[in-house]
This record gives C-alpha cells, structure tokens and sequence, in this order.
C-alpha cells in the first residue's frame, strides 16, 4: 500500500488558475530530467494515484497535462516565444499503459469529476456568447464593405454558422471533411478548440488515419491551413 496527501480537484484547479512566472531554462543543454513537474498537475496526479491504488506517475502526469492543456486550448490561450511569435496552445498525447493499470479509471475521474464544470460552462455559456458577440464584429465588417446592414449580414452568418453543425466538445473519430467543417465553425467563433480523443488507440490507429493526417497538418503551425480537397463533378 501507499498514501498519498488527498487534494480536492477543487483546489487543484484553483492552484492551476494561479498566475506563474516560467522559470524553465531552455537551453539545449538543459537536463530535461532536472526540470521539476508543475504542483498543479502533481496535485491531480496525487488524487489519481489514490483513487487507482497506483503509484506510477507518469501514465497520469500525461494525461493531466493532456487535460489543462485542452482547457487552455479551448479557451484559446497562446504562448509568447521570441523566435516565433505568438503560437496557440496545442498537445499531441500519447498515452500507453499496462492492461489493469487504471487507465479508464484514471479518465473517467478527470472528465467526469475535474472538466465538466469547465466542459458545462463552455458549451452553455462561452461559447455561445462569444461565438455571438464575434459574429456581430464579422457583421459589422461585412456591411461596410457590402453597404448592405449589419443585421442583414449578421443573419447571413447565423445561417452559415448553424450550416457548420452542431459543437462537438471531443470526438474520438471522424472525416477530414467533417474536422475542416468544425475548423470552420470554430474560426467564426474567436473561441473553442478541435478536439479529438481516441480509446483504445492501438485498434482504432487505422480506422483513423484520414482524421489524424488532418490533425497532424493543423498540429504544425507552419501549414495550419489546410488545402481543400476537390473531386471530379459529373452531370
């Protein structure tokens, strides 16, 4: 047996909403070994080893880093660098672990207990509030240049914004049409993020390969346009 310190999820969200100095060196030489995990993941991580009986961190380090890391992106926060400018915040996760070892104990606990409130505050009141407020800025500029009204142009785009589908929070599969459709949709919102989350990824890698070539081309920032892709029309 093992015991570790009991931390409210409650807490530890309110550790991780604290502001922060980086104090990280990143130089190459840098033992990245040496570099000390942040308190608030090792706050989750605790909650995790207690609630699974297991004391492996590293499987549950990844994926709480996995799960902030999808707030911020969602939220659409960016990070400063000073050869690149400003870069959104974007994770690709791995996440391997032994049969028996927790691993949909461990998820369930941090979507069910740690992100909802984050996931039912999103989806009902931000981003159909911005969605709407940036809507109207897109209306605005639209009937300046149009010379039609602005209620006018935001109706146009009421009604390509709905013709954009339905929000998904996260999937776990789909079709590099339907993901450039969210895009789409998420552009015209100024909020929210793509998300995809795949179980049991060793037998589902192949039945994904479309929707995780698309991922992998919006991943690097240097061709985060994606190209359309045309088909031969008959008739």
């Amino acid at each position: 047996m093992f015991e570790t310190p009991m931390t409210s999820f409650a807490a530890a969200e309110a550790a991780w909403m604290e502001p922060i100095t980086p104090t990280v060196n990143l130089a190459l030489s840098r033992n990245i070994a040496s570099i000390s995990h942040h308190p608030a993941i090792e706050d989750v991580v605790d909650i995790l080893c207690n609630r699974t009986d297991n004391s492996d961190r590293g499987f549950f380090r990844v994926t709480t880093a996995y799960f902030l890391a999808k707030m911020a992106a969602t939220m659409r926060a960016t990070l400063k660098t000073k050869d690149r400018g400003d870069i959104p915040v974007n994770v690709y996760a791995v996440a391997l672990a032994t049969s028996g070892f927790g691993k949909g104990h461990s998820i369930s606990i941090l979507e069910e207990e740690f992100l909802s409130g984050f996931r039912k505050r999103f989806m009902e009141d931000t981003f159909p509030v911005i969605s709407d407020q940036h809507l109207w800025h897109m209306a605005i500029e639209r009937a300046a240049v149009s010379g039609a009204t602005e209620e006018v142009e935001k109706e146009k785009l009421d009604k390509e914004f709905r013709a954009a589908g339905a929000l998904a929070f996260t999937f776990d599969s789909g079709t590099s049409a339907a993901v450039k459709q969210m895009r789409h949709k998420l552009l015209m919102s100024a909020c929210g993020a793509i998300n995809l989350q795949i179980d049991e990824i060793g037998y589902n890698l192949i039945g994904n390969t479309e929707v995780l070539t698309v991922f992998l081309e919006l991943y690097d920032q240097c061709s985060a346009t994606i190209k359309m892709r045309i088909q031969r029309q008959s008739g």
